[in-house]
């Protein structure tokens, strides 16, 4: 008989953490009786037909509503677990992290968390709420039965300022589709086919640091005048990004093609991709990118980054907030044949590592391990 899990995330809807979370799902779908539990009805990314859901809301929440409603959506998911009696429930994202320990109290179920970013970082300048997560993860996440931390880096921070035990840490990268077969025929908007360089992430300036990427852009612009800028993704700042093209005069190579359900049609065309952000946690459109044969670049972040490209073995680091280095790099690689090549080839080696089957049969045997403990 296959052990009963849940799996909570908050929704299912545009980022990163939902992405992994929509191919994660099928591969535990076939090793556990599985159901998937969202706070909001949002679901972008293909799932199962046949799975068991349920929903802690019907609406879509604002910011105040998710604290306001907290209460209830605890009360809801305490009410799922006694339905389903799950011998363990595993989440993503600290609200459902937060609430699925909270539940445990009640539910007596094994509880399993993911860490998805920087703990430290993430809170910054978010105000009340911001410090009230901060407190409630700090003060819980040492009661869950099993951390995993898509990353070394982020590992040792919990260990470090959440005086967790790094003997229940357990690190588990993200998974990537390596051959991804949806959606081959799209339109990137661009004219005559041009060459274009990628970036890929929510539109949000101070966290993915695309101001740096803009003003690294115009230096290398000069020296490929025919070249574009392709961001997919949406988010707050979309306003400000186009403002800051229009400033910079580079606004008619600089494309905003939205939140794509498939970009890996863009990452295979892309002269080469982009990461700016100022902080990640284990940024999977690196590897994404990687597995289409697409050359990279990215900030060497306190975490994430460095340990998928392990120096520049696998792509090129460059400093955080820093447009001249990662122009520099960029040059490099659009100059000489053989390095993109040699990046193209070294990028599908690494991706090859993060198969859903690989990384799919490492959650599931950290999972058996606690609910067996």
């Amino acid at each position: 008989m296959k052990s009963r899990l849940i799996f909570f995330i908050p929704t299912l809807a545009g980022g990163g953490a939902e992405r992994v979370a929509s191919y994660l799902i099928p591969y535990l779908n076939n090793h556990f009786d599985l159901l998937v539990a969202l706070i909001e009805k949002k679901i972008d990314y293909s799932i199962p037909d046949t799975l068991k859901i349920r929903f802690l809301s019907e609406k879509n929440l604002n910011l105040t509503g998710h604290i306001s409603n907290f209460p209830l959506h605890l009360s809801k998911f305490i009410s799922i677990i006694r339905e389903f009696k799950p011998d363990a429930v595993l989440s993503f994202m600290e609200q459902a992290n937060i609430i699925n320990i909270l539940s445990s109290f009640a539910g007596k179920h094994k509880t399993i968390i993911s860490q998805r970013t920087n703990p430290i970082k993430q809170y910054e300048n978010k105000g009340l709420l911001g410090k009230i997560i901060k407190f409630l993860s700090k003060t819980l996440y040492k009661k869950a039965d099993k951390i995993l931390s898509v990353s070394q880096g982020i590992k040792n921070k919990l260990a470090e300022h959440y005086d967790i035990r790094e003997k229940n840490i357990f690190v588990i990268p993200n998974p990537v589709l390596i051959n991804p077969n949806e959606g081959e025929n799209i339109s990137k908007n661009l004219p005559d086919n041009k060459p274009y360089i990628l970036n890929v992430g929510r539109l949000d300036i101070k966290t993915k640091g695309l101001d740096v990427l803009l003003r690294a852009f115009l230096i290398i612009s000069k020296t490929y005048p025919d070249i574009y800028l392709v961001i997919v993704g949406d988010g707050k700042d979309r306003e400000n990004i186009i403002n800051l093209a229009k400033s910079l005069q580079i606004a008619e190579k600089v494309i905003l093609a939205g939140w794509q359900k498939n970009p890996f049609q863009y990452m295979k065309d892309a002269e080469l991709f982009i990461l700016s952000s100022n902080y990640e946690g284990w940024p999977n459109v690196i590897i994404e990118a990687m597995a289409q044969g697409c050359p990279v670049i990215a900030t060497d972040c306190e975490t994430g980054p460095k340990e998928i490209i392990k120096g520049n073995e696998f792509g090129i680091l460059a400093p955080v907030n820093n447009s001249e280095e990662i122009a520099r790099a960029a040059l490099r690689i659009l100059s000489d044949k053989n390095l993109k090549e040699y990046y193209k080839e070294m990028g599908i080696k690494r991706a090859s590592e993060f198969d859903i089957e690989i990384i799919g049969k490492n959650y599931e045997d950290v999972i058996k391990s606690v609910i067996s403990q």
